[in-house]
Order: structure tokens, then sequence, then C-alpha cells
């Protein structure tokens, strides 16, 4: 941004490198590029985004609270993930978020402290924004420093909004059935608390010797080896006795036919956006598709030749016998 606004002062960025050793050094002058007025402009506004405070500060705020969240954002993602072990992580990174809200005092010294050293790599420092007696567009919260400012007005409010989402979207109320992936022997070993029901009393058929019946079940498993222990509930409902777990039984077949999420489809609108944009406004909906598919599967390897031995053979013409593509592909 300096460059475009002050080239002079930065001729080293506009040099092409090192002379040609074949041509050697002919005494040309390196030539100054003459930005217009709209570049110049735009490169002042950004450069003073760069340097807010407000936005030097929520960059640090924002990186340091969303890295809690991280994991979890990646572990959602991919395929064939046990919803116990799922929930789990979800329950620590809430509690997690819990715990820096309520540390927010000391856990936003460091991040201040960080925000500090990216606004001297920038040649600027942290300064607290004006404050009026009446604000109506962004928080006003009364601060004796900069400090003070951004934990109160900046950081606090995030947390709080990331920690209600959060609680929001994994709701204990919502997890409809997620109490019957305990039941895997692992799992319910390393259970604390009291045993639940999974909340399927009336699909039971014996609902009053539930809970006798979960803690037969753990003790017939902790009296066998690790290595012995099914890890999945269809392993478990193959090594279950209908006589002694008649109830386990029928929430281990329930638990085999619960439908099964996936995020493939936030995954095809979050690269949607990317794809079709403002620019591309006016594309088809094959070209769209393709272009999709290419996008979320990027890792496949895919073969050329196969793609061009298709395509001659779906498209059959005279012209393709004495191509150099049908010699080589064909």
């Amino acid at each position: 941004m300096k460059a475009i606004l002050d080239p002079r002062s930065y001729e080293e960025v506009y040099q092409n490198g090192a002379a040609d050793p074949d041509v050697g050094d002919v005494g040309l002058e390196t030539p100054i590029w003459d930005w217009d007025r709209e570049t110049r402009v735009k490169a002042q506004g950004m450069l003073a985004c760069l340097k807010s405070s407000r936005n030097i500060v929520s960059f640090c705020i924002a990186k340091n609270t969303l890295h809690v969240v991280e994991p979890l954002a990646a572990k959602l993602q991919k395929r064939d993930q046990d919803i116990y072990h799922a929930y789990c992580m979800i329950d620590e990174v809430v509690d997690r978020l819990d715990q820096i809200r309520e540390s927010v005092d000391e856990e936003f010294v460091d991040w201040y402290q960080e925000a500090e050293e990216l606004a001297q790599k920038l040649e600027t420092e942290i300064r607290m924004p004006r404050v009026s007696g009446r604000q109506t567009h962004r928080a006003n919260a009364a601060s004796a420093n900069a400090e003070e400012y951004f934990r109160k007005n900046v950081a606090i409010p995030f947390i709080d909004h990331l920690t209600e989402q959060m609680h929001t979207r994994f709701d204990r109320e919502d997890r409809v059935g997620s109490a019957i992936f305990s039941l895997v022997p692992d799992n319910i070993i390393k259970m604390k608390g009291d045993l639940e029901p999974a909340g399927r009393e009336a699909d039971l058929p014996s609902p009053l010797s539930i809970l006798a019946e979960l803690k037969e079940w753990i003790s017939h498993w902790k009296s066998r080896p690790s290595q012995d222990h099914p890890d999945s509930l269809l392993s478990c409902l193959q090594h279950t006795d209908v006589d002694q777990f008649p109830n386990i039984l029928r929430l281990l077949r329930i638990g085999c036919t619960l439908p099964v999420g996936s995020s493939d489809a936030e995954r095809s609108s979050s690269a949607f956006r990317r794809i079709k944009g403002y620019l591309r406004s006016r594309m088809f909906q094959d070209r769209l598709a393709g272009l999709t598919l290419m996008h979320i599967h990027h890792g496949l390897d895919i073969s050329v030749k196969e793609i061009c031995q298709g395509y001659i053979r779906a498209h059959k013409r005279r012209m393709f016998q004495g191509c150099l593509s049908r010699q080589y592909f064909g």
C-alpha cells in the first residue's frame, strides 16, 4: 500500500530483479509506476483500515477465541464420525468458552499485548476511539484506557455472542438419540454420573429393569479385556444376548436405524458462494455443478487419459480416427 502511495520511496518494489546475465547491466533506470487517482484512494483507505486500532484488536480477539472452535469445526466436517465423541468434544469446547468468559480479564491481557506487537509492526499504536455521551452505532462503555475499552466493548460482547450461539446450536435438548451411542463399552465405562435410559422407555420391553440392566452391561464389559470390546453400535448388536440384555438390544437396534447427518450440504453452500460471484452471475447450471464438484473434491486423483477416452467414446466422429489424441489416448 505504501509503495502505491509513495512509489519513489519504495523503488525496490518496482525493480524487475537482477540484470540478465546474458545481456548485462545496460544502465537503464528502473521505471516508476504512476498510479491513477482511484487506485491511490483505494490504497489509502485500505492502509488506514489495516492500521485501525479496532481492526487490529478485533483480529487478535477473534484469532484467539476462534482457535478454540477450530478443531471442532474441522472434526465435524469429516465423514464417519462417532456422535458420542462429537458431542463430548462439543461440550469441552463450550466449557472452554465459558472459562474464557469467566477469566476474560486475565485472558485479554495477553490478547492486548499481542495486538500491541502487531500494531508496532504496522508502525502504529493502539488508541482508544472517541467516547461520546450518547452512541447508537457502536458500543460506548465508559473506559479509563484503550485496553479497558476494547475489553468491555469488543472482547466481552464477541465471547458472549459466540458462547450463546454454541449453546443454541448444540442444545442438550436437541440431542435426540445421542445417549444411545454411549452404550458402546468404551464409552459407557468412562461415563461419569448417573446412567440414563436414553429417553426411550416407551420403546423398551421391560422399562422398569433398564437401570439394573445398564449396570449389568457395564459389569459385563469390564470383566473382559479391552481388545475384545466392540467399537460401534452395529458390532455391539452382534455381541448382545437377547435373553440377558433385552432392553439394551432394543436400544442398539434403534441406534443403528437412526438417520445420520452430513455436512456435505453445508460444504456445497460454502463452495457455491466462492464459485458463483457477481462476475459469474450468468453461469449455466451444468457448468456451475461441474465447477462446484471440482472445488469440493479437488483432492481426487483424476486421469486425463481416462477423461479423453471417455470423451472419444461418447462422441464418435470420423475426425477422431486420424487425430493425434486418438492415437495417443485410444
